[in-house]
C-alpha cells in the first residue's frame, strides 16, 4: 500500500513539475506591449501594421485551420485576455 501511495505522489509530482515548466517557458515566448495594454504578443511576430485600431502582427504559429497556439492561449488567459472571434486568416 505504501509503495502505491509512493508511486502515486511521486507520478503527481512529476506531472505538477512538468506543468509548472511548461507555464514558465510558454509564458517567457511572448512579450507585454505598453501600447496595446501589456497584451503579450510573440517574440517571434513580425509587425504587419499599425493603424489607429491596433497592430497587426504575422506569426507563423497562428494559422487560418488551427488558429492560435495552446501556448498562446495560456498566455492570454494568464495576463486576463479572452480569445476573441477568428474571420477566415484573421485572428482577432
Amino acid at each position: 500500500m505504501k509503495k502505491k501511495i509512493s508511486c502515486a505522489l511521486t507520478l503527481a509530482a512529476f506531472l505538477i513539475g512538468g506543468a509548472i515548466i511548461y507555464y514558465s517557458i510558454s509564458i517567457s515566448l511572448f512579450t507585454a506591449t505598453e501600447d496595446l495594454n501589456e497584451f503579450p504578443v510573440p517574440k517571434s511576430a513580425e509587425l504587419v501594421q499599425l493603424n489607429e485600431k491596433g497592430n497587426r502582427y504575422g506569426w507563423s504559429r497562428a494559422s487560418e485551420v488551427d488558429g492560435i497556439p495552446y501556448g498562446y492561449a495560456m498566455a492570454l488567459k494568464a495576463n486576463g485576455w479572452k480569445k476573441g472571434k477568428s474571420e477566415g486568416a484573421s485572428v482577432l
